[in-house]
């Protein structure tokens, strides 16, 4: 660890084990806010680093975008630091074929690495070689402040995606207020189109996937019902927008409650579904309670957009999901937490990383849920209501997010009616868990959240 605050990696076994932890820094301020994997068996970040010192060095002035390379040891390779004299950071990054990078984040002056400014944050575009020196770099903008989230690769082009605080020279499509906003630019930097996309509230863009048609997929939230989008559910919903290759839309859907959901980031799933992760406020149909003021929200959609399963996670103060992947057999989702509570205990300070891994048979479990059982917990003693009587032996079973069974007792003469009271073993977490009850050869499940004892 070196001094201020550092960038901090965290590897983690497929239980959550830490197997190894590395800072990265200088005196100040360091910061990753992307990691992938490289064509050479390591890592390269993007983020943001203040001075030089320790793993800094060639910095320019207040904040630079930091692109560091690492072995497969996560030992430093490499580093660059990219910017002028004042505010620039990164965000998003990809390798190409060559080895390559693409990088995106944002600049503020014209001087040092930056060509051009038009206003107080641009989105900055930068195309390295194999070792981080700039190929090709471009600026643009609107006069206020403008934030990419995401870059990718659109067959030979290249597009960043996230918002646009106000119009200005050479701005297409703007509505109102801050816009969601594509820039798109070619194989040598230079520009080929931009776009706003919004309505008369707030919007912005912050992940993308390039489907297999050539249309891009993106997702972020949308607080319009006009324009271009055509419902709200009362305050910010989640977003999701399909446009093809000229930047036209394709479809378009918001998915929220009264008090406020958001998209960061999105997956796609083998079974040709789509996880989401962000954050959500509202109580959802077919959802668990949401813990405290606004969780770590795991959404699952088809190509339809239609929403299949939703998980709230979290605790009773703000938790927040940034980041999910598809692993074998599960969903991985990044985030923030400051929980002590609920699905989140053990903080250890103001605002801690979060990781949770839902195993594929709960998320497909969850997708079909019927809410056909109830539930009531009195102290330690839960209490099932099945929906109709009884007759003969049953299952009843509760199953943590990983798809662990824990909790299950096996009753050789249903009770009769239709109601089970069962006193919870001890040492059972709380959290949510997916109820099965099986009876004369029928399988019911519904989400419970339990309090452990």
């Amino acid at each position: 660890m070196n001094f201020g605050e550092d960038a901090w990696l965290l590897v983690l076994d497929s239980f959550g084990t830490i197997l190894d932890s590395r800072c990265y820094g200088g005196d100040q301020r360091e910061g990753f806010n992307k990691i992938i994997t490289t064509a050479n068996g390591g890592y390269a970040c993007i983020g943001i680093c203040e001075e030089d010192g320790f793993d800094v060095s060639g910095t320019h002035g207040a904040t630079d975008m930091w692109l560091v390379q690492l072995d497969s040891n996560l030992q430093i390779l490499w580093q660059h630091a990219y910017g002028g004299t004042m505010l620039e950071s990164g965000y998003d990054l990809l390798q190409l074929d060559d080895g390559g990078f693409v990088l995106t984040g944002q600049s503020h002056l014209a001087n040092g690495d930056i060509t051009a400014n038009y206003g107080e944050r641009d989105f900055w575009i930068i195309r390295t070689d194999s070792l981080g020196n700039i190929v090709w770099q471009y600026s643009y903008g609107g006069p206020s402040f403008d934030q990419p989230y995401f870059i990718k690769k659109w067959g030979t082009r290249f597009v960043a995606g996230g918002y646009l605080y106000q119009p200005g020279s050479g701005i297409s499509g703007y509505h109102a207020l801050d816009e969601a906003w594509l820039l798109v630019v070619d194989e040598n930097g230079n520009p080929l189109w931009n776009r706003c996309y919004g309505g008369s509230g707030s919007e912005f863009l912050s992940d993308g996937i390039v489907l297999a048609d050539g249309n891009l997929l993106m997702v972020g939230y949308s607080s319009s019902n006009d324009g271009d989008l055509s419902s709200n559910a009362g305050s910010t919903d989640g977003w999701l927008m399909i446009i093809d290759t000229t930047g036209a839309v394709v479809q378009c859907k918001s998915i929220g409650g009264p008090w406020g959901e958001y998209f960061s980031a999105i997956t796609p799933l083998d079974n040709g579904n789509y996880a989401l992760t962000g954050t959500i406020g509202s109580q959802l149909p077919g959802s668990n309670p949401v813990h405290g003021s606004f969780d770590i929200w795991l959404a699952v959609v088809d190509p339809n957009f239609d929403l299949v399963a939703t998980l709230c996670i979290g605790g009773s103060a703000y938790d927040e999901g940034t980041a999910v992947t598809n692993t074998p057999g599960s969903v991985v989702i990044a985030g923030i937490s400051e929980s002590n509570d609920g699905d989140l205990p053990g903080n250890y300070g103001y605002k801690d990383g979060a990781v949770s891994s839902v195993s594929n048979g709960l998320i497909n479990s969850v997708a079909s849920v019927g809410n056909s059982i109830g539930f009531e917990q009195a102290g330690s003693r839960l209490s099932w209501t099945f929906g109709s009587a009884g007759n003969g032996q049953a299952v009843t079973e509760l199953v943590d997010l990983q798809g662990r069974v824990a909790a299950r007792k096996a009753w050789s003469v249903f009770p009769s009616g239709n109601r089970i009271e069962w006193l919870l073993p001890d040492g059972l977490a709380s959290g949510i868990y997916l109820a099965r009850i099986s009876l004369q050869g029928e399988t019911r499940t519904d989400r419970a959240w339990v309090r452990g004892y």
